[in-house]
């Protein structure tokens, strides 16, 4: 069961990849760990680094591809994600796909770290939840 959602997550950032490259002039991958939560409605955020050391000002975004994964989310719980960019804020809800692909920032300035905000919306507190590594990967053009 493992492998075969280690090989759907593969796949959907493998065809995002692919398509993006069709008109991308590069792309860079960012991995970060994502932060404990600890507590029941609190928003949580971890900042991406832009990791493209020739990445110009002027180069734009064509497309955003991300994965996380958050494990152990209690019962009657939900979890809610955003991916954002935040000059001006703009977030894309990833709450219901922990893997996928937006053009939502596309346009905007490649230069500028997006970030996640997670929380775990439930009506008590909690043992603490550990997020495994988060990974975006940024198509952008001049």
């Amino acid at each position: 069961m493992r492998i075969s959602r280690f090989l759907q997550v593969c796949a959907s950032l493998g065809l995002s990849l692919w398509a993006a490259s069709a008109w991308a002039d590069g792309a860079y991958v960012s991995d970060r760990a994502l932060a404990s939560i600890n507590r029941a409605n609190a928003w949580f955020r971890s900042d991406f680094a832009v990791v493209e050391p020739n990445l110009t000002t002027s180069a734009t975004i064509g497309s955003v591809s991300w994965r996380y994964e958050l494990p152990g989310i209690p019962a009657g719980a939900t979890l809610s994600a955003q991916l954002c960019y935040p000059r001006p804020l703009l977030c894309e809800d990833i709450s219901r796909s922990q893997s996928g692909s937006t053009e939502r920032f596309s346009g905007r300035s490649a230069a500028v770290p997006l970030f996640i905000q997670y929380r775990v919306n439930h009506k008590a507190n909690f043992a603490p939840l550990a997020p495994k590594p988060a990974q975006i990967i940024v198509n952008w053009r001049r």
